[in-house]
């Protein structure tokens, strides 16, 4: 059974392939009547079977969407129905358009439900950015699709009903845009999410074209995109990644390169529309584009305003940090000198002590006085042992003397020593990770240490755990995968976590995340280029190379 769910969403994918074809080459009443109908109800039986499997944190909007798969499908059978076997033609607006009209809220709605799981935080700056794609990409729609509508000459229900179906697609696409721009993951679920809505999306732009322009064709290539929404939807639901779509991540600011690319062209398509009216000397929509474009400059600046912000905040966190680090360190000395000079000291001349006890009382019981001694002396040499080792852990030695790499593979073997839990280190580019600022390696090293010490053995059996350290352009990762024994998820004591989310989140640019489930997987990301001041150097650059942890 475990091997039929691993693979449900390639068979389905096959048996979607195999419908796409028999559709296009049988008849075309078959093809509307009986394969068509076949292609919807599967998709949603799929959905709802995959929800029922993997078991998401919010079902409810996967059920949503499949709800939104039987609406559209009940759609199309009841105009093929009225159509091919009624024979009573097109009838506008009809029950056939509450059906069509019923799918884009129930599909917004579902996705709405997994951005709020997804993103439960603040994100300001991803639906600025969602807004400002969707402004600029609804003004093509207005242009082409909404205003012949609106401007046509029928009567007024029939216009609202027209204008009904681009508009819903603009709503969608702003919930789609903000599910992609957004926080989290892409899993190959979150592709195939994301391809069923570009499907949906350029099908219907197509169609209201066509419809208006009077070329439309039954059974054309139009409806490959309908498919593909039909069969990506379903295959989605069925792979197992389906439940990271729903998994809670922490908001990100990052303005990366592809976003900055789309969030641009949608700011100039206000302009090239305007230009496109004006050379094809059609009546130019002068008010909605000045009203768009005015939207878009008041975003733009609000985005501004708020990465303005974020680079302030950062600042004084990359200060607050070094700071805090001066002053642990200067304790974390202080400690030391007072192990050295009080305990330590004392406790080796305790033993001296002991060798002169050990004469004074040979004369009486030697045997006994001599057993009780030497316990005595084993018992003080581990504890100045004991104390050298912590010693050493407060003067973070093993940072200092191995480096990052090495030290991180020092307290994954001594994990491994005290619990019997195989605890393996993967670095890539070396070369790269040991040249980082004493203040990241120390960052990084001081999540590994809580890291294996947040794990919760009691109860819960694990596996094997794996650290892993690579650098991928300027962002930095430390994934820790810790992995079950398959009879529960790992589980992490609260208290190490919320220290390591502190020391990362100090840092600018840092992010921690922890996804749940049978491999609890802890991951940490550090943008490297938000730590680099105007000199050059980093925050930490000014504490001579100390480490601290």
């Amino acid at each position: 059974m475990s091997h039929l769910k691993r693979a449900s969403w390639r068979l389905f994918l096959g048996v979607g392939v195999v419908l796409a074809a028999a559709y296009y080459l049988a008849p075309p009443s078959a093809a509307k009547l009986v394969v068509w109908p076949v292609i919807g109800v599967a998709s949603a039986a799929a959905i709802v079977l995959g929800t029922r499997w993997h078991r998401p944190a919010s079902p409810a909007a996967w059920y949503l969407m499949a709800a939104a798969q039987i609406s559209l499908t009940a759609g199309d059978t009841l105009y093929n129905v009225r159509v091919r076997v009624l024979h009573s033609g097109q009838v506008f607006p009809s029950i056939v358009d509450l059906c069509y009209l019923l799918t884009y809220p129930l599909l917004i709605a579902g996705l709405l439900l997994l951005i709020r799981r997804r993103s439960p935080g603040r994100d300001a700056a991803s639906l600025i950015d969602a807004a400002m794609i969707t402004i600029g990409i609804g003004l093509l729609s207005w242009t082409f699709l909404i205003s012949p509508y609106v401007r046509a000459d029928m009567p007024l229900l029939q216009r609202l009903v027209a204008v009904a179906y681009p508009l819903g697609d603009v709503l969608l696409l702003a919930v789609a845009v903000r599910l992609a721009i957004g926080t989290g993951r892409r899993t190959l679920a979150w592709w195939l999410v994301a391809t069923a809505i570009v499907g949906v999306l350029a099908a219907d732009s197509l169609f209201v074209f066509q419809q208006f322009n009077g070329t439309w064709q039954v059974g054309g290539p139009v409806d490959l995109g309908w498919i593909v929404f039909y069969v990506c939807w379903g295959a989605a639901a069925l792979h197992p990644s389906m439940v990271a779509l729903s998994t809670p991540e922490q908001p990100t600011v990052r303005l990366t390169r592809p976003r900055l690319l789309f969030i641009g062209a949608a700011a100039l398509l206000a302009p090239v529309v305007l230009t496109v009216q004006w050379a094809r000397g059609v009546t130019i929509d002068t008010g909605m584009i000045a009203s768009m474009a005015a939207v878009l400059f008041v975003l733009a600046a609000a985005r501004m305003w708020d990465l303005s912000s974020q680079v302030t905040i950062g600042r004084e966190r990359a200060r607050s940090v070094d700071r805090i680090l001066h002053v642990r360190q200067g304790e974390q000395a202080r400690v030391a000198r007072d192990l050295e000079d009080g305990p330590i000291r004392w406790l080796n001349g305790a033993m001296g002590k002991l060798g002169l006890a050990r004469t004074y009382t040979s004369q009486t019981d030697p045997v006994r006085a001599d057993e009780i001694l030497q316990e005595l002396e084993d018992g003080l040499t581990q504890q100045i042992h004991h104390m050298r080792a912590q010693l050493g852990i407060l003067r973070s030695a093993a940072l200092e003397q191995l480096g990052l790499i090495g030290a991180i593979t020092s307290q994954a073997e001594s994990f491994t020593a005290t619990s019997g839990v195989p605890c393996a280190v993967e670095a890539n580019q070396e070369d790269i990770v040991e040249t980082l600022p004493p203040y990241l390696q120390r960052v990084l090293y001081h999540v590994a240490r809580e890291a294996l010490s947040s794990i919760d053995r009691d109860g819960h059996p694990i596996d094997r755990i794996l650290l892993s350290l690579d650098s991928e352009g300027h962002y930095l990762r430390l994934s820790i995968a810790v992995h079950g024994d398959g009879s529960e998820q790992p589980r992490l004591r609260t208290a190490a976590v919320d220290s390591m989310r502190e020391w990362v989140e100090m840092v600018a640019g840092g992010r921690l995340a922890v996804v749940p489930g049978p491999t609890t997987v802890i991951l940490v990301e550090l943008d490297r280029q938000q730590l680099i001041r105007r000199d050059g150097e980093s925050p930490a650059a000014s504490s001579n190379g100390s480490q601290i942890v």
